[in-house]
């Protein structure tokens, strides 16, 4: 990874952490959550919030296959990874409309 890309993912994964403890996932009291499974997927609502999008865009992400993700007792659920892999690809798409 380049600087730029070291610089996003360490800015995501802050912005990640600050929503679970919003959420109520990621304890005030602890610096990490009770279940590891738990931290490292969001879901829709989550995920929307970090995009800056509504909960139902991040669906139709899902569903046309943008976004890796797993349904889960009628929920998707996004992996941190896939929605980084997701932002990435958005910064190399613009980057390269250019080139």
């Amino acid at each position: 990874m380049d600087f730029y890309q070291d610089t996003i993912t360490t800015a995501l994964k802050e912005l990640i952490r600050e929503v679970l403890l919003e959420e109520g996932i990621l304890p005030l009291d602890r610096e990490e959550p009770c279940s590891k499974a738990m931290e490292a997927y969001l879901n829709t609502f989550q995920a929307g919030r970090i995009l800056k999008k509504s909960h139902k865009y991040v669906a139709k992400l899902i569903r046309i296959g943008k976004i890796a993700a797993k349904k889960i007792g009628g929920e998707w659920l996004i992996h941190q990874d896939d929605l980084n892999n997701f932002l990435m690809s958005k910064k190399t798409t613009k980057t390269n409309k250019y080139d």
